[in-house]
């Protein structure tokens, strides 16, 4: 048996004993001495089951259940419920009592017997251990027994009952208006496959499907064909094609396939709502929708099921299920729509673990939106699910548009997402005065410390606000998340679909990302990335702000680890801007990342002349914001896409651009970095720093600390305002000097710059030989770096790290590619000065020049062939100052 098997059957016994103890609590040992029983007394069946015809059924046991085989089986299940039995006289054998009765009362019915003869003789929820056509018994004692049966659930104390339908189908369409079978209680039912079709409720009443409520029961191997459920009226809770509200019940195998049309909440083609249930094996297709006449807007809708509770600690959960299901979450006011709450193409508030699950139906509504789960609130775990079906959100009234995800709205739990996809578009649209906040191409939110491993989103995000009457604002929004709340970890996913924001409404556009729109809160990125463009625009007075390829913005303390994006930003009035990220704040980490797209900010004559754009290649603005943030950390990181700000024609400022950062506030390290995007700005323009300033701290100028290694940068820099201020490097001397640093002196057309960088002649700069003297590790136990005429454009080039995710480590490099054909240098004779082991001054020169040849063209072995007489001491002496010699 499988570890998971044992904790499944753990979970459902520890369910099912708590059934047992509600039955036996209370019970009355009866001595027999005390009973006698005469005369006729009323049996009331309790729990909402009882037996059906002795003519038609057997033993309601699991070895001899009752049988379903047309609708008047179904009927007398529903109808059972007030059914009267006569006794006549009663039996005692230890603790059990048996009655003669007029009918057969099925095993496991719970009973309440009253008029017997003592008048102390009156037991309230005693068991039927056994049971004929002319007798029952009860049990008294305090124990009741439960079994494991093949599937892996425990029943206690259960009625069965088990399709046999003749031609495989039950067909309810002489049922014009179905009521639901009410409040059923520990049953199990096996539908063998069979179908029932042609349900139809017209009932505007809580609980509609064809139970109206379950629990502690099993219902399995049921397919329900052209449902259609229309609880349409005032506002209703539960409505679900199988049944309306279920608790601690195990759906399995079951699919539902029509129509159903809830009135305001817990509305599914399968369930309504399950509490502390599982759902496994299960499908659903058709429609799902919601009416009401109190324009009250609908909430908690799955395709699948509505809600999945928790109750007590216990969680639903929901496995190897799927529906492609159209889920419509919204209700006419008139002739406009209101956008509801909680809606999922599978599920629309979940609470538990899914696992191996799916949903490709479209799904439409206003906050808590998810192409799978709209809501997820629980700690468990999501595994192995996809969500193909486009996502729409939509404000027509003054509610915000948030939490909106291709996969899943908003996720709270402390658990995990793996393996799971989003490949749908994500369509947001305010049409009055609603904001737009939390939309992204897998998840709207994360708002609690999990871990992500292996997820991606590959649909498109576009968000529009249209013009109204009041500015709106946009803010977090991301190709993958719109807001990642707090810490935790994602590893090896990526986002791959572009993200567009249109604001028209003269209100914000904040924290817009390819991958994600704000990081909040100590997280961890690792082997992620974002390849798709990120496009946003105010066409009114409105500003962009913080917006990157990554992330727009980073305020915790973070990491990113072998992070890339690809993508082209462009915005339009525009300040914070960057190709990896638009804004941090600092204690971050950035290792072995990369970000190659084009970065474009244009301004038009809405924006003020005051602005700073601070536009970068890898980060738009990085800046200290108090004394807790103490550091920015790039290590074996490159930027080499082109930096492009265009001032307005009415002569603002478009300002602080550079090829890594446009404007630096903190402290900062960098190591092992490059720099190949070709920057342009109208002033404070640099190849590494369009800007580096103080930032105010407590009330304090605090200078930063710039501490730069084996960095080069290899691109064109040009101003075009009046007065500009242009670099090569950076326009500030805060840069700690060192010879490491080198810049293209050709392509900068200058050689000096106030950043004490080392100028450098495209020549040098694309020899292995400048850079390796200048300690960049190209070879040895650890090398960063190599070099190829045709990578690059021949400059040298980051190792790229291995996966994380895959078993590397962030200290070990990926391997080396082969070397290109190495042509190296003929062979030569080295000459020793005679009768001693001393190079002669020609020698000396040779093995330079041969050295570096080799070196310059990728060759990796010495061909040397020295002149010595073999096998003698002196031999011997001058191999020891040839080893020595090409080790310098």
């Amino acid at each position: 048996m499988s570890q998971r098997s044992k904790h499944t059957k753990s979970a459902l016994f520890s369910a099912f004993a708590f059934i047992s103890s509600i039955v036996v609590v209370g019970s009355l040992a009866i001595s027999p001495s005390v009973v006698s029983a005469s005369g006729d007394a009323s049996i009331i069946v309790g729990d909402s089951t009882c037996d059906l015809p002795a003519a038609d059924l057997g033993r309601g046991s699991a070895q001899n259940p009752f049988i379903i085989n047309s609708v008047k089986s179904l009927s007398e299940i529903r109808d059972c419920n007030s059914r009267t039995f006569t006794i006549t006289g009663a039996s005692v054998t230890g603790n059990q009592v048996t009655f003669t009765a007029n009918n057969q009362l099925g095993v496991g019915h719970s009973v309440s017997i009253t008029g017997v003869t003592p008048s102390d003789f009156n037991v309230e929820s005693a068991r039927v251990v056994s049971a004929n056509a002319t007798s029952f018994t009860v049990q008294l004692a305090e124990t009741l027994s439960a079994t494991y049966t093949s599937d892996g659930t425990v029943n206690v104390d259960m009625d069965f009952y088990e399709m046999r339908a003749s031609g495989n189908t039950i067909d309810l369409s002489s049922e014009a208006n179905w009521t639901p079978i009410p409040d059923t209680r520990r049953v199990t039912i096996n539908g063998n496959n069979h179908t029932i079709s042609n349900l139809t409720i017209t009932s505007n009443v809580d609980k509609v499907g064809l139970f109206a409520e379950l629990q502690d029961s099993n219902i399995a191997n049921i397919n329900l064909t052209n449902v259609s459920i229309d609880q349409s009226g005032v506002a209703r809770d539960y409505a679900g094609g199988l049944v309306g509200i279920g608790t601690r019940i195990n759906i399995r195998n079951v699919s539902v396939q029509g129509s159903v049309v809830g009135s305001w909440r817990y509305i599914g083609l399968v369930a309504g709502v399950v509490e502390e249930s599982n759902v496994l094996g299960s499908t659903s297709s058709g429609s799902v929708r919601a009416s009401n006449t109190n324009a009250q807007k609908p909430e908690r809708m799955g395709g699948l099921v509505g809600n999945t509770n928790s109750v007590n600690n216990g969680t639903s959960n929901v496995s190897d299920s799927s529906s492609s299901a159209a889920v419509e979450g919204y209700v006419m006011d008139g002739t406009t729509p209101k956008h509801g709450f909680y809606i999922g193409g599978l599920i629309g508030h979940a609470a538990g673990n899914i696992e191996r699950t799916s949903a490709s139906g479209n799904v439409v509504g206003g906050q808590n939106v998810g192409g799978l789960i709209g809501y997820h609130s629980c700690c468990a775990g999501v595994i192995d699910s996809t969500a193909t079906g486009n996502v729409t959100a939509i404000s027509n009234d003054n509610a915000p548009v948030v939490y909106v995800g291709g996969f899943m709205g908003y996720w709270g739990c402390c658990g995990g997402i793996s393996n799971s996809s989003a490949s749908g578009n994500v369509t947001v649209t305010s049409q009055a005065a609603g904001a737009v906040e939390k939309v992204g191409g897998f998840l709207g939110e994360n708002s609690c410390c999990s871990g992500f491993f292996n997820n991606h989103s590959t649909g498109n995000v576009i968000v529009t606000v249209e013009e109204g009457a009041l500015p709106r604002d946009v803010a977090l929004v991301g190709g993958f998340v719109g807001w990642w709340r707090c810490c935790g970890s994602e590893f090896g996913s990526s986002s791959t679909g572009n993200v567009t924001v249109v604001n028209n409404s003269g209100g914000e556009v904040r924290e817009v990302g390819g991958y994600a729109g704000e990081v909040y809160y100590e997280a961890q990125f690792i082997d992620v990335t974002s390849t798709g463009n990120v496009t946003a625009t105010v066409t009114t007075a409105g500003m962009v702000r913080r917006v990157g390829g990554f992330v727009g913005e980073n305020t915790g303390e973070s990491q990113f680890v072998n992070v890339h994006s690809s993508g082209d930003v462009n915005v339009t009035n525009g300040t914070s801007v960057g190709g990896l990220m638009g804004y941090s704040s600092g204690n971050t980490q950035i290792l072995d990342s990369s970000s190659s797209g084009n970065v474009v900010a244009t301004f038009d004559d809405n924006e003020g002349s005051d602005l700073f754009a601070r536009v970068g290649g890898l980060i738009g603005h990085a800046k200290r914001e108090n004394t807790f943030r103490r550091y920015f950390d790039i290590r074996r990181t490159s930027a080499s896409g082109n930096v492009t700000v265009t001032p307005s024609t009415g002569g603002g400022s478009a300002t602080r651009a550079g090829g890594l950062i446009g404007e630096i506030e903190d402290t900062l390290l960098l190591q092992d970095v490059y720099v190949r995007s070709a920057v342009s700005g109208s002033s404070d323009v640099g190849g590494l720093f369009g800007a580096v300033s103080s930032a105010e701290i407590n009330g304090n100028r605090v200078f930063p600390t710039i501490d730069a290694n084996r960095v080069y940068i290899a691109a064109s820099v040009t101003a075009t305002g009046t007065n500009a201020i242009v670099d090569p490097v950076s326009n500030r001397s805060f840069v700690t000097a060192n010879v490491s640093n080198v810049f293209d002196a050709t392509l900068a057309g200058v050689s000096t710059n106030k950043a004490n960088f080392v100028g450098k002649t495209t020549a040098e700069m694309t020899m292995q030989a400048t850079f390796a003297s200048l300690g960049y590790a190209f070879d040895g136990v650890k090398p960063v770096w190599r070099i190829s005429s045709t990578v690059n454009g021949g400059y040298p080039t980051l190792i790229p790290r291995p996966s994380l995710t895959s078993g590397g480590s962030e200290q070990t490099p990926a391997p080396a590619p082969a070397p290109a054909a190495c042509v190296a240098p003929a062979a030569m004779n080295v000459a020793f000065v005679n009768g001693s082991s001393r190079l002669t001054a020609k020698a000396n020169r040779q093995i330079r020049s041969y050295v570096t040849k080799v070196k310059v063209s990728n060759c990796t072995r010495l061909n040397l062939r020295a002149y010595y007489v073999k096998n003698s001491p002196l031999a011997t002496a001058r191999n020891r100052v040839l080893v020595s010699a090409l080790k310098k």
